[in-house]
């Protein structure tokens, strides 16, 4: 996708004469400057030159959605008529008519002078120092530090640590194989900046930090507070969930995942597309399963195909108009939540804790289930869980304990598979509460559980203690070389598919 020059709002430089000074009372034009159109996904951005009685100008650059929806909470108030939401991108970035009625408010807003000094003005233009003041204070936060500070801090830090720590090993490697920011290898180059930038990784920290602090501190202060290693998983799931938004909003060359999106829409993952058939999902209650579907029509191998593309089409239709109530689905909606609903969300689950051990199975059963249910409050729960279960033999790794040195495994690997009874089983999940927004960013994740439950048993149904485990003489090469390759796709973060 090529992106206009100017940025898009959620990226760094959306100011341009950033250091000068501007203040309300002294802006005599505000002019809507540019308007261009990008594809793929399609995005209409706007450049608003503002004026003062200096001479001095500043533009800043925003989605028409975002200016449409800034100059709405004020439509009643200017006397002027509303700008319809339904006009399509090809007209807003086209339509001179309605960039017209667009200019129009732009001017009833400046014969509104008092308006101009209102907060949700004085951030949207981000004028001058008020604005600086404002943007300053949000940054420091109340004066007296929050009492779960330090304990938020340490989380972070076993959280960030061990990714920062792998990220550093795995971009020397590149290095040494001659990689870089845009070479074949430019998603991972990109993904690794995440933790090895220090401002990245510094507002990746303070995402976290709010999703604790800000959103959830009922988990640190409420009647039954949660221990760490859940607050650890919440937040390692959130962050890579966030990252993943996030990726749907870079340009093609920053991107940190080669994601692909299909579809009637264009908008929905293929990576779900390709999971269809081997997954249950329930959407809006309604129950997608194809080996039902397949044995209901008699098993028939030469009707699979065909199966497999009609269950695959009906259950698109299913999440669009579930997303879409109705109407057309937001297309970064559609992308985060089917994104989330295939292998991609899943290994948010399946590695949730950077710190924590890994348990690879051999054998058994796998069962995935998505449940995607609307609510009435406008927003989506989404929730995400898989269990493993019947297998007779594991090995245990530990994502934390690799070897600085080695290039490749990224993780310390059990010495030898473990027998187990039949009745052990993995399980783990997650549910997350998307919502659509009016503004930038278009689409909020909230991950509010992840619950992880393992039960490895003797053949009598015990727990199995350290004394009673056995080694098991079978498939010993093939299921350590499956830890191995688990251990380092658990190492990968947000978009490492």
């Amino acid at each position: 996708m090529q992106f206009p020059d100017f940025p898009p709002p959620s990226l760094l430089g959306e100011l341009s004469n950033e250091t000068r000074e501007f203040r309300s009372e002294e802006i005599f034009a505000i002019e809507l400057a540019d308007v261009e159109l990008s594809t793929d996904p399609v995005a209409v951005f706007c450049q608003i030159r503002i004026s003062n009685q200096d001479g001095m100008t500043r533009t800043v650059t925003k989605s028409w959605k975002d200016l449409v929806s800034f100059l709405a909470k004020f439509c009643r108030e200017l006397g002027a008529s509303g700008i319809p939401w339904d006009t399509d991108d090809l007209a807003a970035a086209q339509d001179e008519v309605f960039q017209r009625t667009l200019q129009r408010s732009l001017d009833s807003l400046l014969e509104n002078p008092e308006l101009l000094k209102r907060p949700a003005c004085i951030d949207f233009f981000h004028l001058g120092s008020e604005y600086q003041a404002r943007r300053n204070s949000r940054a420091e936060g109340p004066s007296q530090p929050h009492p779960q500070r330090e304990r938020v801090e340490r989380l972070l830090d076993d959280v960030y640590e061990p990714l920062r720590q792998r990220h550093a090993r795995e971009r020397c490697d590149l290095e040494r194989r001659g990689h870089s920011a845009t070479s074949s290898r430019a998603a991972e180059w990109h993904r690794q900046e995440v933790y090895l930038d220090e401002d990245q990784l510094a507002r990746a920290r303070a995402a976290s930090r709010q999703h604790l602090l800000g959103r959830h501190v009922e988990w640190l202060t409420g009647p039954r507070p949660l221990p760490d290693e859940a607050l650890r998983d919440l937040v390692h799931v959130q962050h890579l969930l966030d990252l993943d938004l996030e990726d749907l909003r870079l340009p093609d060359g920053a991107k940190r995942s080669r994601d692909r999106f299909s579809g009637q829409s264009g908008d929905v993952s293929e990576q779900m597309i390709l999971d269809a058939t081997r997954s249950v999902f329930v959407i809006d209650r309604k129950t997608f399963c194809f080996s039902t579907v397949f044995e209901e029509h008699g098993a028939n191998p030469d009707e699979a195909q065909v199966l497999k593309r009609l269950f695959s089409e009906a259950l698109v239709e299913s999440v669009e108009q579930c997303l879409g109530r109705g109407g057309q689905a937001p297309p970064m909606l559609l992308r985060a939540v089917s994104t989330a609903m295939s292998q991609a969300g899943l290994a948010h689950v399946e590695c949730a804790d950077p710190r924590g051990q890994q348990l690879v199975v051999s054998g058994g059963d796998q069962s995935v289930r998505y449940e995607l249910q609307s609510r009435a409050d406008g927003a989506w729960d989404l929730e995400m869980s898989v269990r493993k279960s019947g297998f007779r033999h594991f090995i245990m790794c530990c994502p934390s304990g690799c070897s600085a040195g080695d290039g490749e495994a990224d993780a310390h690997v059990g010495d030898a598979p473990q027998a187990c009874g039949q009745g052990s089983f993995v399980s783990k999940s997650c549910r997350v509460r998307f919502r659509a927004l009016a503004t930038s960013p278009a689409v909020e994740a909230d991950v509010l559980e992840v619950s992880r439950q393992t039960a490895v048993l003797d053949d009598r149904g015990r727990p199995l203690g350290a004394p009673r485990r056995h080694e098991a003489v079978c498939s010993q090469g093939p299921l350590r070389a499956l830890a191995a390759v688990t251990t380092r796709l658990c190492a990968l973060p947000a978009g490492g598919r």
